[in-house]
C-alpha cells in the first residue's frame, strides 16, 4: 500500500485498546528516522512563520516524518503530521469506534435477556398501525 514496506493490515483483526497501543509503538519505531525513538510532537511555531515557511514545513512533515504544531494568538491551533500518521489515527479510531460498537450491542442483548421483548403486535397496537 502507497509503496510502504510497514503496511499493517488492521481489517482482519479483532484490536482491544492495548493492542492498539502496541500496533502504534512499533509503527513510530519503524517510521522513525532514528530507529528505535518513539517520534513525540515536534516544533511549534506561530502561524505567521507557517506561512512564510510553508514548503518547508510540509517537506518536514512529509519527509522528515515529524510533527509540527501551529500556533495562531499564542494559542494551539493546527497540527501538521505525516499523511501514514493520519491514515494510522483513522484505523485506530475506527476499530476503537468498532469496539465501542460491540460493547453497546452486546449491552442491549444482556438487557434483552434480563427484561425481555415487546411482541410485535403489542407495538403496532400502541402505535395504531
Amino acid at each position: 500500500e502507497n509503496g510502504s514496506k510497514n503496511v499493517y493490515n488492521l481489517e482482519n483483526i479483532w484490536y482491544n485498546p492495548y493492542s492498539i497501543y502496541i500496533l502504534y509503538k512499533r509503527y513510530r519505531k519503524a517510521r522513525s528516522p532514528r530507529r528505535g525513538v518513539i517520534i513525540t510532537m515536534g516544533d511549534t511555531i506561530t502561524s505567521e512563520e507557517a506561512r512564510s515557511r510553508f514548503s518547508e514545513i510540509i517537506s518536514r512533515a512529509e519527509y522528515g516524518h515529524e510533527r509540527i504544531i501551529v500556533t495562531k494568538h499564542g494559542r494551539k491551533a493546527v497540527a501538521l503530521i505525516p499523511m501514514a500518521d493520519l491514515e494510522l489515527l483513522e484505523r485506530i479510531i475506527s476499530k476503537l469506534e468498532d469496539i465501542k460498537d460491540a460493547q453497546d450491542a452486546n449491552a442491549a442483548l444482556q438487557e434483552v435477556a434480563a427484561n425481555g421483548t415487546i411482541p410485535w403486535s403489542k407495538i403496532k397496537a400502541e402505535l395504531g398501525l
